[in-house]
């Protein structure tokens, strides 16, 4: 390295790094071995990932004929009682998720849309009442002036349309 042999030479760092053009800490980043690159969004190797071969044989297990309709949450433990442990619960969902086969492993039924209530009409008087309660505040009695009160007015309504 140039800067090297410029050091064994006399010179000092900081000068020779003037010289090249970088920075005296670069240099020392670069002695430390500190040169994984710590930028925002790089690629970062992951200690702990579960290897594709394993994540190909999770979506494999899961997607068996007698796993297709359970969540991981039911999984996890059959696997175990056979004595299998391919990986935690979270992870297994996480795999699902990212690979789209989450979607009808719900416990849950179908969604089904409520219909309204039946709608109700009156030809005469007295056949259809609905009701209201409004609240009104009052200044209170003198003895509870600092506590809100408030008085409560039930209507009744008979709908009548013509």
């Amino acid at each position: 390295m140039l800067i090297e042999e410029a050091h064994e030479n006399g010179a000092r760092y900081s000068k020779a790094c003037e010289v090249v053009g970088i920075s005296l800490r670069t240099l020392q980043r670069w002695k430390s071995g500190c040169l994984n690159d710590r930028r925002k969004g790089s690629k970062k190797t992951v200690p702990r990932k579960v290897p594709q071969e394993i994540r190909e044989e999770i979506v494999a297990v899961c997607n068996e004929q007698r796993f297709r309709d359970q969540t991981p949450y039911e999984i996890v433990p059959q696997l175990l009682t056979e004595g299998r442990y391919l990986a935690s619960e979270s992870t297994i969902y996480r795999i699902l998720r990212e690979r789209d086969l989450l979607h009808h492993r719900s416990e849950l039924r179908v969604r089904h849309r409520h219909s309204k209530p039946p709608e109700r009409r009156a030809t005469g008087s007295d056949q259809v009442y609905t009701w209201d309660i409004t609240y009104t505040p009052s200044k209170g009695h003198p003895i509870v002036r600092k506590a809100k009160s408030f008085f409560c007015q039930v209507y009744n309504i008979t709908l009548l349309r013509r």
